[in-house]
């Protein structure tokens, strides 16, 4: 902000004085008083013009942190009461002789689909991601679960005139939008990733891979990127053998460990859990969905990061889950759905979803985070959630599911560390 001071002054045409000597003493004798008391005001001002700039520059600081666009939601943070979970925040600001990582992720994605009839928005779907795109800049890293096939391939592996069985294939072109957009790994490890067998599969990490990005999950692959000095390590897991598996642990904790000799940071996606909105919740079990195990989200999650990864990014629900730390390292347990264009439901709960925001230091401890709440509309298109209705979900979440966890979202998002108990 700019300062004016601003000196009231008396009439500029006051009235002449009947004795002219009288009033010159006078005015002598309150120069001094004058000169004092402006000197006082003056640096008065100064001194509120410095406290003022100080509390500009800091709040410009944790806006670039948080890193709000100027149309983000403004939502005030309530005081704690003294019923209030103590919390102490995350550092704002990392140390910068360290470098760090920031990643941001996002669930699910099916940006349409022309199989088995023709569900594809206009325009190549250039506008899907407009309400939420500029949430996806300033990260090092933009991870997404990209949940259907970027093929042309006519033959799909699944009978879907059987009820609940669907193949999704999204036309090749599709790949261009994600890079666009700001994706830099995706995800290929679903259930729906051989919806066109080999073929369709491979086409999928052809094409994304053509557009300069990432794609995780093939069986026995680690891939491997370097970002402000960091190596990192993404390796994709889901609950099936064509990937690799969330139930086969031995190979699992093989692939960590080979991922340890040459990276300073492993991150783990897995596509695994129950589905739907009775799904929201995470228990240390294996879970069902049709009868099929879907694995135990719980063991697996804390297995990897006990052997040495750092991150998990759960999808696969189709509902967001509870945030957990552990071992210092975060745990998501699902995404939810982030796009699913006339593809999938997006009622209720179905429809809460989010941006997950990370910041890790050079050996993957979870340093601090923001959660940006999206909704999905009616179409499975996402925009951004003035409501904050995904925020008090997930930490009604971490409440009841996880309530241990060092972890506590505030009202506005940011993810905290509870201070430790004396």
């Amino acid at each position: 902000p700019t300062w004016t001071q601003t000196w009231i002054l008396p009439c500029p045409h006051p009235p002449i004085p009947s004795s002219l000597p009288s009033f010159k003493r006078s005015l002598r004798l309150l120069l001094p008083f004058v000169f004092a008391t402006g000197f006082i005001l003056g640096a008065g001002w100064n001194r509120l013009f410095a406290v003022q700039s100080e509390i500009v520059r800091q709040t410009a600081t944790d806006l670039s942190v948080a890193e709000l666009s100027p149309t983000s939601p403004v939502v005030e943070t309530p005081a704690l009461s003294p019923s209030s979970p103590v919390v102490t925040p995350s550092p704002s600001v990392p140390d910068q002789s360290q470098p760090t990582l920031s990643i941001k992720a996002v669930g699910d994605i099916i940006p349409g689909t022309n199989f088995p009839n023709d569900r594809l928005p206009d325009q190549d779907g250039v506008w899907l991601f407009d309400n939420v795109k500029e949430y996806f800049y300033g990260a090092d890293i933009l991870f997404g679960n990209f949940e259907s096939t970027l093929t042309d391939y006519p033959y799909s592996a699944k009978d879907t005139s059987r009820g609940q069985t669907f193949a999704f294939r999204t036309p090749p072109i599709y790949a261009q939008l994600l890079q666009q957009v700001g994706f830099d790994v995706l995800s290929v490890a679903n259930n729906h990733s051989f919806d066109f067998g080999n073929q369709g599969f491979e086409d999928t990490i052809a094409n994304i891979e053509q557009r300069g990005m990432e794609a995780i999950g093939r069986r026995g692959e680690i891939v491997y990127e370097t970002i402000n000095g960091i190596s990192i390590a993404f390796i994709g897991f889901s609950y099936f053998p064509d990937h690799n598996s969330i139930h086969d642990l031995d190979t699992a904790r093989a692939l960590v460990d080979e991922a340890e000799q040459q990276a300073d940071v492993i991150v783990i996606s897995v596509h695994a859990g129950a589905e739907g909105s009775d799904a929201i919740h995470t228990s240390d079990q294996t879970e069902y969905f049709f009868g099929e195990n879907r694995g135990n989200m719980v063991a697996f999650s804390r297995a990897m990061i006990d052997q040495g990864a750092d991150l998990i990014l759960g999808h696969g629900p189709h509902v967001i889950r509870a945030l957990e730390l552990y071992q210092g390292r975060l745990i998501a347990y699902s995404l939810g759905n982030f796009m699913g264009y006339r593809t999938l439901s997006s009622e209720g709960v179905l429809g809460y979803s989010l941006i997950l925001q990370v910041q890790l230091d050079d050996q993957g401890n979870f340093l601090f985070g923001k959660v940006v709440p999206v909704r999905l509309d009616d179409q499975g298109v996402p925009y951004i959630d003035e409501s904050f209705r995904s925020v008090g979900l997930i930490r009604n979440l971490i409440e009841n599911d996880f309530p241990e966890t060092p972890l506590f979202i505030d009202e506005t998002g940011q993810i905290l560390r509870r201070e430790a108990p004396l």
